[in-house]
């Protein structure tokens, strides 16, 4: 065998090896994926911009829930960064247009699952000490967030584990999925 065909053959063999390694296999179990990796904060896409955002995150302004564009880390975004990135509020810049976040201070991410377009998410205790309009603007902001991306139609909330009824926009309880339809109203135009 010539130096040529068997370094020819050692690049194939290579090359296979890396393409073999480099895919990620469709799951068709339920995946696990937790926020306490830090991430940097999202870049937020220009108003007017021609960059389509990959993201939405909703914060508060009036009252109202308003989506604000980010270009993730990953595309599709992943709903545990995009949960922590919530947590962590609304950048300088947002701030200082008067956008904020409902979701109480030192709220974790402790986990976030998603079967059958359910996000299932496990929250730390923290996010109980809120109630009233607070509350259903908390939990509007993350339900809106996570339903905006392709994988998520709806939200199940749990605090330390255990189940977590949570209020629609009109206050009264959802069942046990949160979807964008309970939030609608309180979506800014």
């Amino acid at each position: 065998m010539s130096y040529r065909s068997l370094l020819l053959w050692f690049l194939l063999g290579g090359l296979a090896l890396v393409n073999g390694a480099c895919g990620i296999e469709a799951q068709s179990e339920a995946r696990n994926l937790t926020a306490e990796v830090e991430l940097g904060p999202l870049p937020e896409t220009a108003p007017g911009s021609e960059v389509d955002p990959a993201a939405w995150l909703y914060f508060v302004e009036d009252n109202q829930l308003v989506g604000l564009g980010r270009l993730p880390n990953q595309v599709p975004p992943s709903p545990g960064p995009l949960v922590a990135a919530l947590a962590r509020g609304p950048s300088r810049s947002e701030l200082d247009r008067g956008f904020w976040s409902a979701i109480p201070p030192g709220t974790v991410l402790e986990s976030v699952t998603v079967r059958n377009g359910v996000a299932e998410i496990d929250l730390s205790a923290e996010f109980t000490s809120i109630g009233g309009q607070d509350e259903i603007l908390a939990v509007g902001q993350i339900v809106l967030t996570l339903t905006s991306i392709p994988e998520v139609d709806g939200v199940l909330f749990r605090v330390e584990g255990v189940l977590l009824g949570v209020p629609g926009a009109d206050g009264s309880l959802v069942g046990n999925v949160a979807t964008i339809e309970d939030f609608a109203q309180l979506i800014s135009d």
